[in-house]
C-alpha cells in the first residue's frame, strides 16, 4: 500500500492502504489479521467445537451480527462463546456424565444408600481428580473433573434387651463387642 503523509490530513482521498486490520477476539484469545482491502471473510463458527481433553466450546454469533463481512475498514470482530468441560461422577451405581460450564460452581453431597435387609452403603469419601475432598465437594470447574465416592458396607446391629435397647451401624468386617448393661443393677 502506499501512503502520503503531511501535517493535518490535507487530502483524505489519498490515504490508501492495500491491506485491512481485523481483529478477531474468540475462544482461542485475541489476534490481528492483516487481509486485502475488499477480502470477503466468513465469519462463521460451528455451534460447537470439541476442543479435546474433555472440553468444548459454544458459539453463539459475533459483535457485527453477520456470517461474513467484507473487510474495507479495520474490523474488530468478537465472538459470544461459552467454554464448557466434562464433569464425572463415579458411584456405586455407575458414572454419570454432564457438560459444565467453565466457572460454574458445582457441589455434591452423597447419602447413603440403603439398602433391603438392615444392610447400607455409606459415604466414607469424595475424591475430586484423585484427591480427598471430605464426604461433600463444592468446586468451581475450570478443567475436565471427576467427582468419585468411595462407600463402605455397613450392617444394622440392634441389641433388645428389656433395659437399654440400642441399634448401630458397624462396618463390614469389624469387631464388635456387646456390652449391655445388668437391668438388676
Amino acid at each position: 500500500g502506499s501512503a502520503r503523509l503531511s501535517a493535518g490530513v490535507f487530502r483524505p482521498a489519498l490515504l490508501y492502504s492495500g491491506y485491512v486490520p481485523v481483529r478477531v477476539v474468540d475462544a482461542d484469545g485475541a489476534r490481528w489479521l492483516a487481509v486485502r482491502n475488499g477480502t470477503l471473510l466468513d465469519l462463521k463458527r460451528p455451534p460447537v467445537v470439541y476442543v479435546g481433553n474433555k472440553t468444548r466450546v459454544l458459539y453463539f454469533g459475533n459483535s457485527l451480527g453477520a456470517d461474513a463481512v467484507a473487510a474495507t475498514r479495520p474490523l474488530n470482530v468478537t465472538y459470544s462463546f461459552r467454554r464448557e468441560h466434562l464433569v464425572a461422577v463415579r458411584d456405586w451405581n455407575g458414572t454419570a456424565y454432564r457438560w459444565v460450564a467453565e466457572g460454574a460452581v458445582i457441589a455434591y453431597e452423597p447419602g447413603d444408600v440403603y439398602l433391603s435387609n438392615g444392610t447400607r452403603l455409606a459415604v466414607s469419601q469424595v475424591y475430586v481428580d484423585g484427591a480427598p475432598a471430605g464426604k461433600t465437594v463444592k468446586t468451581t470447574v475450570a478443567k475436565p473433573t471427576e467427582i468419585s465416592v468411595a462407600r463402605v458396607r455397613q450392617y444394622l446391629i440392634r441389641l433388645i434387651a428389656p433395659v437399654n435397647s440400642t441399634e448401630t451401624w458397624a462396618d463390614e468386617g469389624s469387631v464388635f463387642k456387646v456390652g449391655l448393661a445388668d437391668p438388676w443393677d
